[in-house]
């Protein structure tokens, strides 16, 4: 009875694992209209292979679109959306959506570098840098 339970769980643990790196790997479209917009603006002609550059954002998204605290955003929160090079943010919803800087990019690189993370003009919230090597 014994073997058969432990074969049981191996199958269930196999079978479990084997789901990770797919679950993992699944990328992430932008987040909504505006986000979609400035990727197709910068990204796509890389991603079409139209122009011979790097991209600025990265083929897709590693998240979908999220709610991050921003002092000086509406309610307190801006949209964000973590991508392979970037983040894009809408900071100011108010703004003219139609303007080029109406999505910004993060300083994501100077936060995982220095450990600070941004969540107002002049607000910053510490945590520990990234352990890992960081290239920008």
């Amino acid at each position: 009875m014994h073997s058969s339970r432990r074969i049981t769980v191996a199958a269930l643990l196999f079978l479990v694992l084997s789901l990770l790196p797919q679950a993992a790997a699944q990328a992430e479209a932008p987040g909504n209209e505006h986000f979609q917009r400035t990727w197709a603006r910068t990204d796509k002609p890389v991603a079409d292979g139209q122009v011979s550059r790097t991209w600025m954002w990265g083929p897709e998204g590693f998240t979908g679109e999220i709610q991050e605290p921003y002092a000086e955003s509406s309610g307190g929160l801006r949209t964000v959306q973590y991508f392979d090079k970037s983040r894009m943010e809408i900071t100011t919803p108010g703004a003219d959506p139609n303007s080029i800087w109406y999505v910004t990019n993060g300083l994501l690189v100077v936060e995982l570098i220095s450990g600070q993370m941004q969540v107002g003009h002049f607000v910053f919230d510490p945590r520990s840098p990234a352990e890992v090597n960081v290239a920008g």
